[in-house]
């Protein structure tokens, strides 16, 4: 029984700093691409660079557009605590195999429907089920050529969140067969 147990709490403890590794938030570097949301804003998510960070604060470079002068830039420092969500860029990316399942589908629908649909006035007319898979596969191979070409197009930034608030929990094993428990939270 105690053998057990200590095979389950080594085992625990062997996988904790790798849960804790794995769950890091990215680290934030000067002149990063990041979006954040203030806590005390009617403005949703804005984009801005990272300027520098300091012991709980930070300076962004805030990308403001205005339909007359082009676009504008203001210099911002605030503390991570008005900060109700911070996200950093991880670039672009296209989205090929989106498009190619999307219409692949779609034309696949269409093209059954169409091959349904479609009478021969020949002398030899396939069954039904053969025209419905005959259309339908030609819509899918079209339609998902298309739609790979169409995802390559249209790329998107993706994000990261950023945590800002912590709260760590850990388990140890104690003298005499017992379980320590603690915790720490950081704001």
């Amino acid at each position: 029984m105690h053998i057990r147990l200590a095979l389950v709490l080594s085992a625990l403890g062997l996988s904790y700093p790798i849960l804790l590794t794995a769950q890091q938030p990215p680290p934030l570097r000067p002149g990063q691409r990041v979006r954040v949301t203030f806590v005390s804003s009617a403005i949703k998510k804005q984009v801005a660079t990272v300027g520098s960070l300091s012991e709980g604060r930070i300076s962004l470079t805030m990308l403001a557009s205005s339909s007359s002068a082009g676009t504008s830039a203001r210099q911002l420092t605030v503390p991570f605590d008005s900060l109700a969500s911070l996200e950093v860029s991880r670039g672009f990316r296209s989205h090929p195999v989106k498009g190619a399942i999307i219409g692949g589908i779609a034309l696949g629908v269409f093209g059954g429907a169409v091959g349904g649909a479609w009478k021969s006035s020949s002398f030899f007319s396939p069954p039904l089920g053969i025209r419905l898979a005959i259309g339908a596969a030609v819509g899918a191979v079209g339609g998902a050529l298309a739609g790979w070409g169409i995802g390559s197009l249209f790329r998107t930034e993706q994000w990261e969140p950023v945590v800002l608030r912590r709260a760590d929990v850990l388990v140890a094993p104690q003298a005499g067969g017992r379980l320590g428990f603690g915790a720490s939270i950081s704001y």
